[in-house]
């Protein structure tokens, strides 16, 4: 070679083929231990686990994403570096799951025909439980299947959160009723061997 070149000689030494990845979950001071069980099984399922050492914001997205949905504020998850012995290697995560947001005030609108008691029984929500979107969603859905129920074939159900105080969210609970479908004349027929009178009962009539 002339001067101006030079030769960069690069040597790779492969090591150990890993062969397995294990996830370990610290919570921060203070925070629900239980969390981290909760955080493990969901990498377990979502197959994150194996793909902590190449994909560790995939594991941070899961994590924040599940820790919003039950009811935490900015949470904060720190994929550590991984560490290998032999043919394992072992990511550590630290979570700090923020600040937990409660349920505030619930509110109901558009609850014209039915009984605002009878829809705040179905809707089950209480103040003070932690804010989940699951819980909420569980409590649309019952809320439109009562209207269901009572004839709203068409009714609609939504809620909105806002922030109230800090660490709380009201909620108010939307019911589009829509019309109503009810039972006309009913018609009996075919009824060979069982009398008319017995099959009204059973409908209702």
């Amino acid at each position: 070679t002339d001067g101006d070149t030079r030769v960069l000689a690069v040597e790779v030494q492969e090591g150990e083929r890993v062969r397995g990845t294990a996830i370990r979950v610290d919570m921060a001071p203070g925070a629900d231990t239980l969390l981290a069980t909760d955080l493990v099984e969901i990498a377990t399922e979502r197959g994150l686990v194996e793909r902590a050492v190449s994909e560790p914001e995939a594991l941070t997205r899961a994590f924040a994403d599940y820790l919003r949905t039950v009811g935490y504020v900015d949470p904060k998850i720190r994929v550590a570096p991984p560490r290998y012995e032999g043919d394992r290697a072992d990511v550590g995560v630290t979570v700090d799951p923020g600040v937990l947001l409660r349920l505030g005030a619930v509110r109901y609108a558009g609850t014209v025909t039915l009984p605002l008691s009878e829809v705040e029984q179905a809707a089950a929500l209480v103040t003070g439980a932690p804010y989940e979107v699951s819980a909420l969603d569980a409590a649309r859905d019952r809320v439109g299947e009562l209207y269901r129920r009572k004839g709203f074939a068409q009714a609609t159900v939504s809620y909105r959160g806002e922030m109230s105080a800090p660490g709380l969210r009201d909620v108010l609970v939307q019911v589009e009723e829509g019309p109503r479908q009810v039972v006309g004349t009913v018609v009996v027929a075919g009824n060979a061997g069982v009398r008319t009178d017995v099959v009204l009962r059973a409908l209702g009539r």
